[in-house]
């Protein structure tokens, strides 16, 4: 008797597959996140390739500018003299252009690869975003900078507009370098790259700033001018692009 009941109490076998559906609409989902991220792929092999046509076509320029850049930095006098002559300023303004989407490009695989804005905006959507935040950015500031120089009857403004393009060169390399040394060895944690990006960009300002500040000073400016010069022209336009891109 107790076997009959125990019998009777075991399902039949079309109730115990009957949401075997679930198992196939998980299926298609990860079909579609496959081809996702295919997508995915393909916009990045397609920036990949434009930056190695970029490459390809100015790298002279690129290692002259590299040259006249790194063997200047250190000396005020000689980071103006790049300036001076146009084959030397067009080197460095397309290592600029270079690098400025080579950090870019770096910029939009950590964001996705974190995860830092979900998966609502793709690798070439963040590369996008980021070159548009820093051409706008240099390109707002050149025109502000020739502006003063107008107002003040000076060149003072723009001079110290083109030695930003140095040392923002010198903070593109050295992210650069940090990121292939952090891709290079697995045991770097992000956490180290995120401390020595801001590091190496706070060097990169603070030498800028001071080689700035020589160039004020030098034309007659008084301390409280490029202070407000800094404020105005240089800090706050960061703090905005920075809250608008990750607010």
């Amino acid at each position: 008797m107790v076997s009959d009941t125990t019998l009777n109490n075991i399902p039949n076998i079309s109730q115990l597959w009957d949401k075997s559906y679930i198992a196939i609409n998980e299926v298609v989902g990860q079909e579609k996140i496959f081809f996702h991220s295919t997508g995915e792929k393909v916009g990045d092999l397609i920036v990949l390739c434009g930056i190695i046509a970029f490459f390809l076509v100015a790298y002279r320029r690129i290692f002259d500018g590299l040259y006249f850049v790194f063997s200047s930095f250190y000396n005020t006098k000689k980071l103006l003299d790049i300036d001076l002559q146009n084959n030397t300023q067009i080197c460095r303004d397309t290592l600029f252009y270079f690098l400025t989407l080579c950090v870019a490009f770096m910029i939009g695989n950590i964001t996705q690869t974190w995860s830092i804005k979900g998966s609502s905006y793709t690798t070439f959507v963040i590369f996008s975003i980021c070159c548009a935040a820093i051409f706008g950015y240099f390109l707002i500031k050149k025109v502000l900078c020739s502006i003063l120089d107008w107002v003040n009857k000076t060149n003072t403004f723009s001079t110290v507009f083109k030695i930003s393009i140095s040392f923002a060169i010198i903070n593109y390399t050295a992210l650069i370098c940090g990121f292939i040394v952090y891709r290079a060895i697995e045991s770097i944690s992000p956490a180290t790259l995120i401390t020595y990006s801001f590091v190496s960009t706070f060097i990169s300002l603070f030498a800028f700033y001071v080689n700035g500040y020589k160039i004020f000073l030098s034309n007659g400016f008084s301390h409280f001018f490029y202070i407000l010069y800094l404020c105005t022209l240089e800090i706050l336009p960061l703090v905005v692009i920075w809250d608008i891109i990750y607010a």
